[in-house]
């Protein structure tokens, strides 16, 4: 019998069904595939490898009798994201250096009792940070010192035909409402804004420049940042926000000319051309105009997106000055990669605007949030690059690894379905608290982010016409 060990190393992941980057080239040249067979609709199958050898993992069989290990890279009912436990296949991606305790079979095959993965690293502690004993309110009305806050926002989208207009907020525009999100349930509350609090707004997802979505969320959105909101509360509340992340799909296509790009031929007829080329134009011309609005008064940070005119391999670069003439006037306004890593007052914030994310719950079953937690877990941005999320070819190093001295607070991804925050257990050895936050396409959802860098807690602001008139506002 073999003695039990601990190996180290990469994990491949092999799916007999994902799609092929060859399948383009076999329909072209007409070659003749053999039938599917059951085989190639086996289960995925597991191999751990390094610059030697590589091997394939099979979980352990349990025991008659004895109850396995609950599994690795899964929640618990407590809602805590397991590091370590039992090896499950459909938890698992390629790209994760991971330890796997076990067996190893006669077959070349490895017998895994247990898998694990390195732990986020400990930050320190936050400036101001509460007690241990309030550390778990979430109301922050308990609080008794200023707060600051960032905001977090995304795919915002603006109509070619919306004339922006000056700041400001008649008596008609609807109230704003606060919707706070607690344990996962979200409700509407009452909040006070006194006692200095400061937030980071993160938005997500704005897409400015598409035809497609109602503009009053962004006059409204655009109102409350410039401390046009109709309540003296959120006019307090804006006042505490010290960044605004944009986090991807700041800029889109228009409708009109995405579909005239896809059916660009040589023989496109000229006036549809010059009919693209004027709603790209005034697209653009619409976003700058609204983006220097935010930047005469708020420091702004726009992160590109899938849909940006960047390039498409991440690491994305930062948008081209060159797209917004107006905007990039202003000092305050800050063009980064995707991804991004930067510091507001002593919270260290890192994440993407979602594509790490969707590939990893594309080649999983984990959802976005628990897909965030992992790459935070594994202290790997992008696990899956470039086995299937494009990223430039790097030779020494791996930018998207998150190196031991290196401690984050937030964790972020944008353009996600909806918003979830979770505390992030991290490796002993640090006094400071961590968190996963999942930001809302704002095209999508209206929403915005807002968190505290004196707690880590967040509140989420939505920007609809009407929205708290009905019973259920969710």
């Amino acid at each position: 019998m073999q003695e039990p060990c601990v190996v180290i190393g990469t994990l491949l992941k092999d799916m007999p069904m994902r799609p092929s980057v060859l399948a383009e080239y076999i329909n072209t040249l007409e070659i003749q595939t053999a039938t599917q067979t059951t085989a190639e609709k086996a289960p995925p199958k597991l191999f751990l490898e390094d610059a030697t050898a590589k091997i394939s993992l099979l979980p352990a069989a349990s025991e008659e009798g004895h109850t396995p290990n609950a599994a690795a890279f899964d929640t618990s009912v407590e809602g805590v994201f397991r590091t370590h436990g039992s090896l499950n296949i459909d938890r698992c991606v390629a790209g994760m250096v991971v330890a796997v305790r076990g067996v190893p079979l006669g077959t070349g095959a490895f017998s895994v009792e247990a898998i694990c993965v390195a732990g986020a690293p400990a930050p320190g502690p936050l400036a101001g940070a509460p007690s241990k004993a309030g550390e778990g309110d979430m109301d922050c009305d308990s609080c008794s010192v200023q707060d600051t806050y960032v905001a977090l926002l995304s795919g915002k989208r603006l109509r070619a035909s919306l004339t922006l207009q000056a700041c400001a907020c008649p008596p008609h525009v609807p109230s704003f409402v606060l919707f706070w999100r607690e344990g996962g349930a979200p409700h509407l509350t009452a909040f006070s804004v006194g006692r200095g609090r400061v937030w980071c707004a993160r938005s997500i997802g704005l897409r400015l420049g598409s035809a497609v979505v109602n503009p009053r969320g962004l006059q409204l959105l655009r109102d409350f940042l410039l401390g046009g909101a109709p309540s003296p509360e959120l006019r307090r509340l804006s006042s505490r926000i010290a960044k605004v992340v944009i986090c991807g799909n700041c800029l889109a296509l228009p409708v009109v000319a995405a579909a005239s790009a896809a059916t660009s031929s040589p023989h496109l007829n000229g006036a549809s051309s010059l009919d693209s080329a004027a709603s790209l134009s005034a697209a653009l011309q619409e976003a700058d105009v609204f983006l220097a609005q935010l930047a005469a008064t708020v420091s702004l940070a726009l992160m590109p997106g899938p849909s940006d005119p960047t390039t498409f391999a991440l690491p994305q670069l930062p948008l081209h000055a060159a797209l917004l003439p107006i905007t990039r006037l202003y000092r305050t306004v800050q063009g980064v990669t995707n991804p991004h890593a930067f510091s507001v007052n002593g919270v260290r914030f890192i994440g993407s605007s979602g594509q790490p994310v969707d590939s990893i719950c594309n080649a999983s079953v984990l959802s976005s949030i628990e897909a965030l937690e992992l790459t935070a877990q594994c202290r790997c941005l992008a696990p899956t690059a470039p086995d299937s999320l494009a990223c430039y070819p790097f030779v020494d190093e791996d930018p998207f690894c998150v190196s031991g001295s290196s401690s984050y607070h937030v964790f972020f991804a944008g353009l996600q379905k909806h918003h979830e925050c979770r505390v992030l257990h991290t490796a002993p050895g640090g006094d400071g608290r961590a968190v996963v936050v999942s930001v809302p396409d704002f095209g999508v959802r209206g929403e915005i982010v807002l968190l505290s860098l004196r707690t880590l807690q967040t509140r989420v602001l939505r920007f609809h016409e009407g929205f708290g008139s009905g019973a259920d506002n969710a």
